[in-house]
C-alpha cells in the first residue's frame, strides 16, 4: 500500500476561506485608514484656514479694536476677508467674553476661531472630530494711528 503525501481537496479549500476572511479584515482596517486620514487632512487644513484667518486679522486690528468691534457679522467687508475661499471649511469668530472682574477691559483681546468642515464618513453627533477651535490673544491698539 502505497501513503501518497500531499493535501486534501477540503484542506485547501478551508485554507482558502479562512485566508479570505483574514483578506477581508486587512480590507476593512485600510478603509478606515483612508477615512481617518482623509479626516487628519481636513483637520490640517483646517488649522491652516483658522491660521490664516488669525494672520490677516492683525492687518485690521485697529479697525476691529475701535470702529467695527463686531466679529461675528459677515457682511462686514474687514470681517468677510477672515473668512477662508474655501466653501468646505466654515469659520465662527467670536470674541471672548470674560465674566470676572480680575480682568481689566483694557486686558480683553482674546478672540476663538472656530474651524469646521463636513465629513460625511466620520459619524460624530458632537461635531468634536470635525472642528477645530483656535484662540488668539491680540494685543491693544491704541487709537491715534486708525485715523
Amino acid at each position: 500500500m502505497r501513503i501518497e503525501k500531499g493535501f486534501s481537496l477540503i484542506e485547501v479549500m478551508v485554507s482558502i476561506v479562512i485566508a479570505g476572511v483574514a483578506l477581508l479584515g486587512l480590507a476593512g482596517a485600510q478603509l478606515k485608514s483612508l477615512q481617518f486620514a482623509s479626516n487628519s487632512f481636513n483637520y490640517t487644513v483646517a488649522l491652516v484656514q483658522g491660521q490664516n484667518a488669525i494672520e490677516r486679522m492683525w492687518t485690521d486690528l485697529c479697525h476691529f479694536e475701535h470702529v467695527n468691534q463686531s466679529l461675528v457679522v459677515a457682511n462686514n467687508e474687514n470681517v468677510a476677508n477672515l473668512y477662508p475661499a474655501d466653501d468646505r471649511y466654515q469659520l465662527s469668530i467670536f470674541p471672548t467674553v470674560y465674566n470676572d472682574a480680575a480682568t481689566p477691559a483694557a486686558d480683553r483681546r482674546d478672540v476663538r476661531f472656530t474651524v469646521s468642515w463636513q465629513d460625511e464618513r466620520i459619524k460624530d453627533t458632537t461635531n468634536a472630530l470635525n472642528q477645530i477651535t483656535l484662540v488668539a490673544s491680540y494685543v491693544h491698539v491704541p487709537t491715534s494711528p486708525c485715523s
